[in-house]
């Protein structure tokens, strides 16, 4: 019974899922087939099980509380299901649950890397500014070495051209 055609109407799978899980409501759920127990209503429209006649149903639309046919058959697997959740699952504790002694001590290192992250943070800013002069020094030192390059080769060509005015007289020679 794997093709669809092979399978019971939809119907008989609705009011089969609801006898099982009504079943299980009042007689307890077997040992094997707890970790396949549907935990909600979503969960139980996809839920197939040959051993136990269970099929698949294919379309949510078919699937609902409000479905005309078989809506009631759907409102009593949910409350089939909801009475096995209570019974069956264990529940997280909530975080108010939980022993104080275990928040203290996640506190405890919380705060120790909340103190470590600001230290890490300062140092980041220091040697970030201490970068930033460093740059603004740099660039100072660049702008002077410009300057004294552009003097240098201003007193070069000026070194130049008094040579060539030298040069073009006869009397005056340059002296070492």
């Amino acid at each position: 019974m794997t093709a669809t055609r092979d399978l019971p109407p939809l119907a008989d799978r609705i009011a089969r899922k609801r006898h099982i899980l009504e079943s299980w409501v009042k007689d307890g759920v077997p040992v094997e087939k707890l970790n396949g127990m549907p935990r909600s209503l979503r969960d139980a429209r996809p839920w197939q099980d040959t051993e136990l006649g269970l099929y698949a149903i294919g379309s949510p639309n078919d699937f609902t509380k409000t479905h005309p046919l078989w809506g009631d058959d759907v409102s009593n697997i949910e409350v089939s299901i909801a009475a096995l959740r209570a019974r069956y699952l264990v529940k997280k504790p909530k975080p108010a649950e939980r022993p104080a002694a275990k928040s203290s001590h996640i506190n405890f290192g919380l705060a120790e890397l909340v103190k470590e992250k600001d230290m890490l943070v300062r140092q980041w800013n220091e040697a970030r500014m201490e970068a930033a002069d460093w740059m603004s020094r740099a660039g100072s030192a660049e702008e002077r070495l410009r300057r004294t390059k552009n003097a240098l080769d201003e007193a070069r060509r000026e070194v130049a051209r008094l040579k060539e005015q030298l040069d073009r007289r006869t009397h005056l020679r340059v002296v070492k």
